[in-house]
């Protein structure tokens, strides 16, 4: 289930609203690219709009023939919570500021150090887009492969350990259309490929509604079919016993 800690990070930091005109494509920056995602992203009000969302889906594991619900809960700044279930087992990730944590089906929940909590810490910024230098120490504009490079801009994020990550615009809308991250777990580091779809309306915010991961276990499908912006409170990000 690693692929559900991307889950996580994608379904909440892609809540996008209204599309953008890309144009000047040669000359725009990797910085140019992020902030013009957040004017296209959430409007006017910025991103502040909102101070706490709510989402609710579905998980499904086709290559296994699994399936289940999944909720996340974000709130500002940094409090963040995801949890699925499948074949009657519960998943849990969490963060409190730099508390961050992960809960596996049969296990106590262990505090997330080391190189995974840069995603959890990244994902549980509520205001991540605007604070990308945080998590990066270089971020520059690259040519996409042939294929892709008429519709997407392409943007490497380097972090100080090393790491690269890749972030794809679409030229026409602005939007995030999919992204490569490096992810690191007890099992092992891998890179995680993942396609936003299907983007829709909910309260003034597009959201992909649809998101494909591709991992080296299997391809993971996120489906939303329910968002709230209801405010939220601290109760609602319990920190499991112990941590």
């Amino acid at each position: 289930m690693k692929g559900f800690t991307i889950f996580g990070f994608l379904m909440v930091v892609v809540l996008l609203a209204g599309c953008a005109s890309t144009g000047g494509a040669d000359k725009l920056t990797a910085e140019d690219l992020f902030d013009q995602f957040v004017e296209a992203a959430y409007g006017s009000d910025g991103m502040s709009a909102h101070s706490s969302i709510t989402m609710s889906g579905t998980l499904i594991i086709d290559d296994f023939g699994l399936e289940g619900p999944v909720k996340t809960k974000q709130m500002a700044p940094d409090y963040f919570l995801a949890d699925t279930e499948v074949m009657g087992m519960n998943i849990t990730q969490g963060c409190k500021a730099d508390l961050c944590w992960d809960q596996q089906p049969g296990q106590s929940a262990q505090r997330v150090q080391g190189p995974p909590l840069a995603i959890l810490s990244q994902q549980a910024d509520f205001f991540q887009w605007e604070n990308m230098d945080k998590y990066y120490d270089s971020l520059e504009v690259v040519v996409p492969a042939e294929d892709d490079a008429s519709r997407y801009h392409k943007v490497r994020a380097v972090r100080a350990n090393g790491d690269e990550d890749f972030y794809y615009f679409s030229k026409e809308t602005g939007l995030l259309a999919g992204s490569e991250l490096m992810i690191h777990s007890p099992q092992g580091s891998m890179r995680i490929t993942s396609r936003l779809n299907n983007y829709r309306e909910f309260g003034s915010m597009l959201v992909p509604t649809e998101t494909v991961q591709e991992t080296p276990m299997a391809t993971i499908k996120i489906v939303v079919d329910e968002v709230s912006f209801a405010p939220l409170s601290e109760s609602d990000f319990p920190v499991p016993q112990g941590l």
